[in-house]
């Protein structure tokens, strides 16, 4: 796989598992509407902002009613690792739209318990013209007390044609990469509360994440329960430096709906006639040593990722540096040294 086109894909991945949808800065296109595009919950009409910047808290209406919670307590409830706790799965749908309502993308993502360890299946479906070559993805985040964490990765062009993609760390890691973003703010950017109120028995929370590595900001509409302040629905519109409208995503949220168990991505990539058996040892001879091995289809693009500075050696006396792992050979091992 081409380095721009990696690159694409871990973008792409990091916002939209992030809370955050796909972006184009400039759409060329005429603008397309769908039955999706044009409808929306009446709840949600309801509590968006008016044209001339009136929100719903402004209007006399007995139901409205001010509500007292932080920013830390939504995030909180919707902890991934607790929400995993309490219900079987967590579900939810997402759709992204540009700046003139052309679809740019869907994804259904489940979070569950598999095998008593956190885990995901998305399937991440993109319509922008912008990036034929990227049609479908499939992934799916998995570990076992006999299998070290990955996150495997299918995507599809418009022709049918597949490539492989994997990313692995540290065993202690796993959980981080697989819950990062979600309900919580990253260290780069930060999250303010604007309002809360209670409006025909929901908790609506308005807040503005504003990023210190970016141009922009996201206005953010959440609907909660009021009770147990569980996600129901968010909507978040993306601005660009010039306060221009990028794109707009809604997600939609479910609690216990029965897990599909599909795990398509991991399947395609660990259940291939041809693989590789691939270990990969982490901190060789040091107090941390550990020894994870894997097996993916040939070809597989396997990137290690870590918290730490690292360094890839081909030999256990770790003085042959390499640069990336090779896939296409039956076997192999990689020596990996983490910088303290």
């Amino acid at each position: 796989m081409n380095m721009k086109k990696k690159m694409l894909f871990m973008l792409l991945m990091a916002m939209v598992l992030g809370t955050a949808g796909c972006k184009n800065e400039e759409p060329s296109r005429e603008t397309k509407t769908t039955e999706a595009d044009t409808t929306k919950s009446d709840a949600a009409k309801e509590t968006t902002k008016a044209e001339d910047g009136t929100k719903a808290e402004d209007y006399s209406d007995s139901d409205i009613k001010n509500a007292d919670i932080t920013i830390e307590e939504l995030y909180a409830a919707n902890n991934l690792m607790a929400l995993a706790e309490n219900h079987s799965c967590m579900s939810y749908t997402m759709e992204s739209h540009d700046a003139d309502g052309f679809l740019l993308c869907t994804m259904d993502t489940q979070y569950t318990m598999i095998d008593g360890k956190f885990g995901y299946d998305a399937e991440l479906y993109i319509y922008s013209e912008d990036i034929p070559e990227l049609l479908t993805i499939y992934s799916t985040s998995y570990e076992a007390e006999n299998i070290p964490g990955a996150e495997y990765n299918v995507m599809y062009d418009e022709d049918g044609n597949a490539e492989y993609i994997v990313f692995v760390c540290p065993r202690a890691e796993h959980k981080k990469y697989t819950t990062r973003g979600w309900m919580n703010s990253e260290d780069d950017e930060t999250e303010e509360l604007l309002g809360a109120y209670v409006k025909d028995g929901i908790l609506i929370v308005e807040s503005r994440i504003v990023s210190k590595n970016m141009e922009g900001y996201s206005d953010n509409l959440y609907h909660v329960d009021p009770d147990t302040h569980l996600l129901l629905y968010a909507e978040q519109t993306w601005y660009n430096g010039e306060g221009e409208v990028r794109s707009v995503d809604r997600y939609t949220l479910v609690y216990d709906k029965p897990y599909k168990e599909a795990q398509q991505a991991m399947l395609d990539i660990t259940s291939a006639e041809d693989l590789c058996y691939l270990t990969i040892v982490v901190d060789p001879a040091g107090d941390n040593m550990e020894v994870n091995s894997y097996q993916f289809r040939k070809g597989t693009d396997v990137t290690f990722r870590s918290e730490k500075e690292f360094t890839m050696y081909s030999d256990e006396e770790c003085t042959q540096e390499i640069t990336y792992i090779d896939t296409w050979v039956d076997e192999d091992t990689v020596f990996i040294k983490l910088k303290d």
